[in-house]
């Protein structure tokens, strides 16, 4: 397998040299978690996250990417750019040349779930299904002994407290989805219906839908969940290289990594990195949304 449109760890931040760096932490391995800042008016900041799951590597590089185009658009946003939230499986799925179980690279090198580590928001309880978060450590969906217990979310935690952004995406693969924070009022939810449009528009290809529900959803220790409950922040999880991009690139068999990525980034690097700022941009024309208790059903 080739994965040389996808970086190193050490090429990729040597590419991001350019831009201010700051080491907001370690991973479990000892890797430095960095978080790139490009300067401007600190009133509603933004933030952008890839690579919580190790081995999507198209999040890190529409995130590299957006730091790019923010750039070039000389906005007066101040944007921070994490573009990999879980170096040590980035690493050592790259090292494996993308070989083997989505299940391990998804993880960090405790093998938890990063996406299933955060808190949730308070009055809100687990729903008793896989895909919420696992007890088992073996599980894909682990989340870990505890919240924040790992050291990749408490200290990503520690820098967006700091930041307090407006408005945050976390980048994954490949579910072709807008799955934006878990809501219940009508008002936020028809906030992040226009944000959704907002993408999709501005994306001007490809089928990305909408998940979520104002009752059948469930809170599950995401990231975009616990920036919305807990900083009053406006976030969504895109997941990039959509399920029918797959099939059509791999067929009904392919390796792990070929199922998550594309073999050639070019088009998903030209349309989603505009499409993600427009969700910014969007985003911070709304008042922050206001941050409500959640009750015990979810």
């Amino acid at each position: 397998m080739n994965l040389d449109a996808y970086p190193s760890l050490d090429a990729l931040h040597a590419r991001m040299a350019h831009l201010e760096c700051e080491v907001y932490g370690q991973s479990v391995e000892g890797r430095p978690l960095r978080a790139y800042r490009i300067p401007g008016r600190r009133e509603r900041p933004v933030v952008v996250v890839g690579g919580v799951h190790g081995l999507e590597f198209i999040g890190v590089l529409v995130a590299e990417a957006v730091a790019g185009h923010r750039v070039a658009l000389e906005s007066e946003v101040e944007t921070w750019v994490v573009p990999v939230a879980n170096p040590d499986a980035y690493h050592h799925c790259r090292g494996a040349q993308g070989i083997g179980k989505a299940s391990v690279f998804r993880k960090n090198a405790r093998g938890v779930d990063l996406n299933r580590n955060f808190p949730l928001p308070g009055g809100a309880r687990r729903w008793p299904i896989w895909v919420t978060g696992s007890s088992n450590p073996k599980a894909a969906t682990y989340y870990g002994p505890g919240p924040f217990s790992e050291p990749e979310t408490a200290s990503l935690a520690e820098l967006l407290r700091r930041i307090q952004p407006h408005a945050l995406t976390s980048l994954h693969s490949f579910g072709g989805a807008l799955i934006h924070a878990r809501v219940k009022d009508r008002s936020a939810w028809e906030v992040y219906g226009r944000l959704s449009k907002t993408y999709r528009e501005a994306r001007g290809q490809g089928r990305i839908v909408r998940l979520g529900s104002r009752i059948f959803d469930a809170f599950a220790g995401e990231l975009e969940d616990w920036a919305h409950h807990e900083l009053g922040c406006w976030s969504t999880c895109i997941e990039l290289f959509p399920l029918w991009d797959s099939v059509r690139q791999n067929g009904v068999y392919s390796s792990t990594f070929r199922r998550f990525n594309p073999d050639n980034p070019s088009h998903t690097l030209q349309i989603d990195p505009p499409a993600v700022w427009a969700w910014l941009e969007e985003a911070r024309r709304h008042p922050r949304p206001q941050i409500r208790q959640i009750d015990g059903s979810g």
